[in-house]
């Protein structure tokens, strides 16, 4: 599934994509625990019981990651997530499973020195506007328990009467990702806490612990850029 797959992301295939919509967030934390935390996959079972199982690596590197998820109803995912440090940004894609060919693409940028602004674009493959496009007729015509029904097979669930199918599919997934950042921020709060108490601590003594990374180290500045400024994509997708 992950064989022969460009470990970059390519930015010109956003044009390619369906724009279903977007889930915009400030969170009081800083870019490095931002893309730290884009980093960890190990955490997503452990903070995110709702949404993962189970997690397996295939392979990880500066670029990103890819994995084999087991989700709360024992079905598999293959996930990719690509990341560019230097745009702060990164591409969540669903190569298999539920949710596939849904395509996740965050960019975060710096307001202050300890918070951020976040936006998550949903994408899917442009063919599927076709799905959208039949499910919005059958959804007039149709018993609504049918067109759940019907919408069901197509891969589109969780719809709500009254609601076109795009319409409930980027509302599931704002919701989603709310519950996501809400954990995520208190994991990333957390991480920096516990940081800023090391700095603070006045250690009398050689310590008998070997320290990985000094807390300069981890917080500094330099670790990871600025990103500041967003990319200059379509302004639809990345304003």
């Amino acid at each position: 599934m992950f064989d022969n797959r460009s470990t970059k992301i390519d930015y010109q295939r956003i044009d390619t994509l369906l724009f279903v919509g977007c889930y915009q967030r400030r969170l009081p934390v800083s870019i490095t625990r931002m893309i730290e935390n884009a980093y960890d996959w190990e955490h997503l079972p452990h903070v995110h019981e709702s949404s993962f199982q189970a997690i397996e690596l295939v392979n990880e590197g500066d670029w990103g990651w890819q994995a084999i998820t087991t989700q709360p109803d024992s079905r598999r995912q293959y996930i990719e997530l690509l990341l560019d440090k230097d745009q702060c940004y990164w591409a969540t894609t669903i190569l298999s499973g539920g949710a596939k060919g849904f395509e996740i693409h965050t960019q975060a940028t710096q307001v202050a020195n300890r918070e951020i602004d976040i936006r998550v674009n949903f994408y899917l493959p442009k063919p599927f506007s076709k799905v959208l496009t039949f499910l919005n007729i059958g959804q007039r015509f149709l018993p609504f328990a049918l067109y759940k029904q019907v919408a069901s097979k197509l891969g589109v669930a969780r719809l709500k009467r009254g609601d076109t199918a795009q319409a409930s599919i980027l509302k599931t997934l704002q919701s989603q990702y709310s519950v996501l950042y809400d954990e995520d921020e208190l994991l990333m709060i957390g991480r920096q806490e516990a940081i800023d108490r090391r700095k603070s601590a006045k250690i009398v003594g050689p310590s008998k612990l070997k320290a990985l990374s000094s807390p300069e180290v981890l917080d500094s500045a330099e670790v990871l850029p600025n990103c500041a400024e967003a990319l200059p994509n379509d302004a639809e997708a990345l304003p």
